[in-house]
């Protein structure tokens, strides 16, 4: 997915189209973006109340709607705002998305072992368990090698071992 948009910022960029070419397509660029995510932020609340409404007389499925619906919004504030924080600050960000991520996991899991058998139950505990070692591995070991640069050229760190440097 990275490699399409770093052919139409190089496409931008390039000197021989016309100024006008290049402002079009940055602005349609950035449109396109922008009516996506509100399409997903509608179509995330419209869900929502569909299921809220669903589970009016059941005060576990209603709070695990809205729950949810907060957790999934923070998540995407987060990740949404990933690109416009200082680097200094994407440490401390990349945490906090991994601490909505894992507690969606385990929500929605629990959520989830309620329609299984008791043998699925168990499958799906262990799943979710290696999901958040897994995680805290990435998070902990990995640290800030695992997200990208600032838009510079080089890139970022790579993936590795991070614990020296």
């Amino acid at each position: 997915m990275a490699a399409p948009a770093k052919a139409r910022a190089g496409l931008a960029d390039s000197s021989t189209l016309p100024p006008f070419v290049v402002t079009t397509m940055k602005i349609l660029d950035h449109w396109s973006l922008s009516v996506m995510h509100t399409v997903a932020l509608v179509l995330l609340t419209l869900d929502s109340i569909l299921a809220a409404f669903r589970a009016r007389g059941d005060a576990r499925a209603m709070s695990f709607v809205l729950c949810s619906y907060g957790v999934l919004l923070l998540f995407y504030r987060c990740i949404r705002g990933f690109d416009s924080v200082p680097r200094r600050r994407k440490r401390e960000l990349y945490v906090v998305v991994w601490v909505l991520g894992m507690f969606l996991t385990v929500v929605l899991s629990y959520r989830m072992s309620f329609m299984m058998p008791f043998g699925f139950r168990v499958v799906t505990s262990i799943l979710t368990g290696f999901i958040i070692v897994a995680g805290l591995y990435a998070v902990i070991a990995l640290g800030p090698g695992v997200y990208p640069d600032d838009g510079k050229e080089g890139g970022g760190k790579k993936l590795g071992n991070t614990l020296q440097s």
